[in-house]
């Protein structure tokens, strides 16, 4: 699964970097701190206290709908 999503978001074009990952049992925070072109990461977890301490982080959201809302209006 991480060289998998490793090899997508290394490879893809900057404008299509956009992840939605919503399920919080699998950890990214390796592939995503290696990353130079990621800029934005938007979260959907259950336990936002997880999570602060990653940088590349953005936004956290709780509920589904306010996480497309929030990637809606970034872009």
């Amino acid at each position: 699964m991480k060289t998998l999503a490793k090899n997508i978001l290394g490879n893809g074009p900057e404008e299509d970097r956009i992840i939605l990952n919503t399920y919080t049992g699998v950890s990214y925070s390796s592939i995503t701190a290696n990353l130079r072109n990621l800029y934005l990461l938007s979260k959907h977890v259950r336990q936002q206290r997880m999570i602060a301490k990653f940088s590349k982080i953005k936004s956290v959201n709780i509920e589904f709908n306010e996480l497309v809302a929030r990637i809606r209006l970034d872009h």
